[in-house]
């Protein structure tokens, strides 16, 4: 192991409150009581941060507001400097990737995002979907920095980023009243889109229900990077006397993409809206529902039961040619007559079902306060998949690439199985100092129709151990040792010299070591910096410089080391400002690639967001990202071009009135690279490039009641 110097500096940040699309407060949410600590839902047993013996980030709606962002992906870009967003579609929400902590590839597939208890990663190849979430939804989003497979398996192995939107507070905390949110928002590129959100209760029946639904167009940055997105979500939850609930909540996603695919590194210097791909498109539409019950037994004891249950259905046709057509993004059909040198066209339609009874005792051990979650969770996917080829243009298997008139499509079906039992024990020795333990088993079973040898069990086995030392109540330090493990994605399969799916890859496992702190300070102060290394065994990754180029288990170990530091300083109705910075050495450990880079990481990131209020309605915003070099993806040898450095600014302001004529409208206008840099942050092999969006703007408008 290396040793890992921390430097630890004060700075700062501030988050005021804003008001538009991508700040404003959930209507579900806009008159509910601020609770006097901030809980984190994710730990399952509601604790404050301070009481986590870990990273934990909470970006509320206030943060949010401050930063500026239009969605999801680039509220935790720029408040969490730790995780970094792989931008394939130019701008486009449902085409950005998240990794952290020197996962590059498929670092999606290590960091588990939830939204209201729903699991957005998918078991296929896919990155989990960030346009389901509409910011002007979100009421806070909880980052877990550091392995969490104890409590949530699969997909954890670098944290958790759980969103969420729904209501807040318990009986006696919300607002029954009825309360609605509409509006709208353009910017470049043609972008437009509108919201509206209505929710209303019952304080006599202690029932509360919530709908919303987002729209958003826009042509895109690049050629052929397009996009449309429709959102629609709803729910109810209902409270009973002894701090029993019941909540059911749906919804539904439409996202309908086009691909701009790669340029050459000359191209995207020299012409970065460009595409060579005027066809390609990827359209996923999403759907399911949520139930969550606890029932509360006595003061000690509380059983509940999450039952989740969605689909998704992945459609990509692709094409290559040798010329130029205009695209109908109504019929989805070529304006102009083209010669098409080979299609290709996916179909995925995957079914996830997800079933956690878990059991919460606050019970002393030994005089001891003693908190324990102990569980269980079942889940099953199915993906059932078709693949269709062709040459030249031909109108039967253009129109009819979903299935209807192509004779030659290969069909499939993958599927996993896990049961898994799990507990987590924190044990408070003293008012200061607290241990906690916790382990997990979970057998999987995979399938496969496509592999010679189509199916394989795996028995897994996560464990957690971590010391908590707290001697006030604004200062917390922690050491945390976890062992973790993922499961391939079902589509991450390797090939033989005859391309068939000979096999289905290990899971990959490792271990992972924190120290550190976080200290709120002078009612206005805040600092959390946390040292890590993490070693992973039968890493999985797809090698493009084997015969054939293939997904693998490394046969050499993998080793992350690095740090976060973040610093913060609010003065409420004044200013306010905050910096982060993240370093982290991935690298290989043996084998041929030994000491190797890992591609596309970034070594360091630095981000720096503030604010100053004008007056108490309106603050201005702005703030900067640097990003280091990365190695180009599949690069393993380090010798092809790196993906250069880029800094990004942004500027923008907020005005929200709470009094006067205008009570109840929000405004609020944001430049994003503000400079126009021409950047990058995802290139393979050191020649294919896909170019992140230039200067953009946005200006939207909302009117509550």
């Amino acid at each position: 192991m290396r040793k890992i110097l921390l430097v630890q500096g004060v700075c700062c940040l501030a988050f005021g409150a804003a008001a538009q699309e991508a700040a404003a407060e959930s209507p579900a949410e806009a008159v509910a009581v601020e609770l006097p600590e901030v809980v984190v839902e994710a730990s399952r047993l509601g604790n404050t941060p301070m009481e986590m013996p870990q990273d934990v980030q909470v970006i509320d709606r206030a943060a949010i507001a401050a930063t500026g962002a239009k969605s999801v992906g680039e509220v935790l870009e720029k408040a969490a400097p730790s995780i970094h967003l792989h931008r394939l579609g130019a701008g486009n929400p449902a085409m950005t990737q998240l990794a952290t902590r020197g996962w590059g590839e498929s670092g999606f597939g290590r960091l588990l995002v939830m939204v209201d208890g729903e699991r957005l990663n998918s078991v296929d190849m896919s990155a989990p979907d960030l346009s389901r979430i509409p910011l002007a939804n979100v009421r806070k989003i909880e980052v877990l920095h550091g392995p969490q497979t104890v409590l949530y398996g699969d997909n954890s192995s670098a944290g958790v980023v759980n969103i969420l939107t729904d209501i807040d507070g318990g009986k006696d905390d919300v607002d029954y009243s009825t309360k609605t949110r509409i509006g709208a928002h353009g910017g470049s590129w043609e972008t437009f889109g509108g919201d509206v959100a209505v929710r209303t209760g019952d304080a006599e029946l202690a029932t509360i229900a919530w709908a919303n639904a987002n729209w958003e167009k826009s042509r895109g940055y690049r050629g052929n990077s397009g996009w449309e997105i429709w959102n629609a979500d709803g729910g109810v939850k209902k409270f009973f006397e002894n701090g029993s609930f019941f909540k059911f909540s749906a919804f539904y996603n439409d996202a309908n993409s086009r691909l701009p695919q790669q340029l050459s590194y000359a191209k995207w210097h020299s012409a970065p809206r460009h595409t060579d791909f005027e066809a390609n498109k990827y359209r996923r539409i999403s759907s399911g529902f949520d139930m969550q019950v606890e029932g509360v037994v006595n003061d000690e004891n509380k059983v509940r039961l999450d039952v989740n249950v969605a689909n998704r259905k992945m459609r990509s046709p692709s094409w290559y040619y040798g010329g130029w057509q205009d695209y109908d993004w109504a019929t989805g059909l070529p304006t102009d007559y083209v010669s098409y040198d080979s299609l290709y066209a996916y179909m995925y339609d995957i079914w996830s079902y997800d079933f956690t009874p878990q059991w919460i005792n606050t019970t002393a051990v030994f005089g001891l306060d003693n908190e324990l979650v102990a569980g269980a969770n079942y889940r099953y996917d199915r993906l059932d998949g078709k693949t269709a080829s062709g040459t030249w243009y031909s109108p039967s298997y253009y129109n009819d690439w979903y299935g209807a008139g192509v004779k030659d499509w290969s069909k499939y079906r993958y599927e996993r199985q896990t049961m898994a039992f799990f507990a987590q024990d924190t044990l408070h020795f003293t008012d200061y100092l607290a241990m906690q333990l916790g382990a997990r088993y979970q057998r999987t079973w995979s399938g496969n129709t496509q592999a010679l040898k189509n199916s394989r069990t795996d028995n897994m086995g996560a464990y957690e151990a971590a010391l908590l030392f707290t001697p006030a109540d604004d200062l917390k330090t922690y050491v945390r040792f976890a062992r973790f493990f993922r499961n391939p994605f079902l589509d991450e399969v390797p090939y033989n010299q005859s391309y068939q799916i000979s096999k289905l890859l290990a899971p990959e496992h490792g271990w992972s070591v924190d120290v550190g702190g976080e200290w709120r300070f002078l009612d206005d102060f805040s600092v959390a910096a946390d040292a890590y290394i993490t070693k992973t065994k039968k890493e999985i990754f797809y090698d493009a410089t084997g015969t054939p180029a293939n997904n693998v288990n490394s046969p050499s170990d993998t080793i992350r080391e690095g740090f976060d530091l973040r610093g913060a300083w609010e003065k409420d109705k004044l200013a306010g400002l905050a910096i982060g910075y993240s370093y982290v050495n991935a690298e290989f450990d043996g084998g041929r690639y030994d000491g190797n880079t890992i591609p596309c990481v970034p070594e360091s990131t630095v981000s720096l967001t503030g604010r100053v209020w004008l007056w108490d309605d309106c603050f201005i915003f702005g703030g900067y990202r640097y990003q280091s070099y990365q190695i180009s993806c599949s690069d393993f040898h380090n010798t092809a071009r790196k993906i250069p450095a880029f800094g990004l600014f942004n500027i923008g302001a907020a005005y929200e009135a709470s009094s006067g004529l205008l009570k109840g409208w929000s405004f609020r206008f944001a430049i994003d690279n503000l400079l126009d840099k021409n950047y990058c942050d995802w290139s393979t092999y050191g020649s294919n490039y896909w170019p992140g969006a230039g200067r953009n703007y946005q200006f939207s408008v909302s009117y509550a009641f």
